[in-house]
């Protein structure tokens, strides 16, 4: 053999060991942290029966340490695009978000009973004292006892518990303003058309001409996102009224009538 180290087979030669030094622990962490936010979030836009092509404004996350503040941050970008959302806020407290009630036969707020409210506190990993009402109500001679009696999304949000990272509560802001609507009825027309394109048999590659017919909103928003549609479908204009020619379906978008045309 030309080479006098090498093994005689592969099958004997040793694998090569790992660098550990090489190993970035921070990437590693910040990578398990982007995609245990995003499928926290896909999971709750699916409980919510949000469609994963509408835009939301914002998700809401709990953190209960600088390094979780510092480590969300990071990830921020990935995490905004996989859930179509457009900003990412970081709390502590989450009162404005939602109420939290706990009875308990003790007076959770005297200081005699901080060793109660500290047990309490462990239990509910994702709320601080100040997020909490607090109600007294039972026997006090009787041993501790202490329930949530209530637990509720404020209106206009929505939230999941996540165990993984430390644990977490993430909080969509479910409201969906005119824009938003918008937005998300032209991402559900790029995605019709890119369909159609493959339907019609073009090349990935292929420049066509997209064509169209619809009521007031549909037109209002095909001028609006014409950049962003044109990009996203190789189309070099976008016309009005479908010809004989075109590769044509008819769609219903978030109630409307369209009729979509793609021609080569």
């Amino acid at each position: 053999s030309s080479f006098p180290e090498e093994a005689e087979s592969v099958h004997l030669a040793d694998y090569p060991v790992a660098d550990l030094a090489k190993v970035d622990e921070q990437l590693a962490q910040d990578t398990r942290r982007a995609s245990n936010v995003a499928s926290t979030g896909r999971w709750a836009r699916s409980l919510l029966g949000s469609k994963v092509r509408q835009p939301l404004q914002k998700v809401i996350i709990t953190v209960r340490s600088t390094g979780a503040r510092e480590g969300v941050e990071r990830v921020k970008a990935q995490v905004l695009e996989e859930l179509n959302v457009k900003d990412i806020k970081l709390v502590t407290q989450v009162r404005q978000f939602m109420t939290v009630e706990v009875e308990s036969n003790r007076d959770l707020k005297a200081p005699e009973n901080e060793g109660h409210l500290r047990d309490v506190l462990k239990e509910l990993t994702y709320f601080n004292e100040d997020d909490i009402d607090f109600k007294v109500a039972g026997d006090q001679n009787e041993p501790f006892q202490w329930s949530v009696t209530r637990r509720e999304d404020k209106p206009g949000y929505f939230s999941v518990e996540s165990t993984r990272q430390g644990g977490y509560l993430l909080i969509l802001a479910t409201q969906i303003t005119p824009e938003l609507a918008d937005e998300g009825m032209a991402r559900e027309l790029v995605h019709r058309l890119q369909t159609m394109r493959k339907q019609a048999g073009f090349d990935i590659a292929d420049h066509i001409l997209t064509y169209y017919q619809g009521g007031a909103s549909i037109q209002r928003v095909i001028r609006e996102f014409a950049p962003y549609i044109k990009q996203e479908t190789l189309s070099r204009d976008l016309i009005e009224g479908v010809p004989k020619d075109a590769y044509t379906e008819s769609h219903r978008i978030d109630g409307e009538e369209v009729v979509l045309g793609v021609l080569r």
